[in-house]
């Protein structure tokens, strides 16, 4: 499941990053083996043709058995765990300031629709919450406290409606 847009691109969820981790590890895993396979094969065919014809390897010195082909072995795997390593820090540092860019977009967001309500905020919220409860919508409340003349928490005389919304959705919160 993607989650909401940030900044011009989709967010990839949790579960996303880590399919795809797997994938890439897979593939970096078969790519390796198939390598080592091939080498071993090959190597194998060399020894094997050169200990036919009895030419001494590397100036005089036995074949590589497999001894050297274990080190060879553990070297990969050792520079694939390497690879993996710095792969995985680096999507969890994506992952990181992913949050953080969603948890910045939310705080914002959160900030914004609904007001906290100060103090003198009594005086309105009781006559609004009468109003909706006699069924008025929130333009027909705002037009209802221009009225009145009652005033806004920043002391304005025009009310709009989607504050009108706001505040109820506060007030029937708690």
């Amino acid at each position: 499941m993607q989650k909401e847009k940030v900044i011009g691109f989709k967010v990839p969820a949790e579960s996303d990053i880590q399919d795809r981790l797997k994938t890439i590890v897979q593939k970096t895993r078969l790519k390796y083996g198939e390598l080592l396979k091939k080498w071993i094969v090959n190597e194998e065919r060399e020894i094997a043709e050169l200990e036919a014809k009895q030419i001494p390897l590397f100036g005089g010195e036995k074949s590589p058995g497999m001894q050297e082909l274990t080190e060879e072995c553990n070297r990969l795997t050792e520079l694939e765990n390497r690879l993996l390593e710095k792969l995985s820090a680096k999507i969890a540092e994506q992952d990181k300031r992913i949050t953080e860019l969603i948890a910045a977009r939310d705080a914002k967001h959160s900030r914004q629709s609904i007001p906290e309500l100060k103090s003198g905020a009594h005086d309105f919220s009781e006559r609004i919450l009468e109003l909706s409860a006699q069924g008025l919508s929130a333009r027909q409340i705002a037009r209802q406290l221009e009225a009145e003349g009652i005033k806004t928490q920043k002391g304005l005389t025009h009310w709009h409606h989607a504050t009108i919304t706001n505040i109820i959705n506060k007030l029937t919160k708690k």
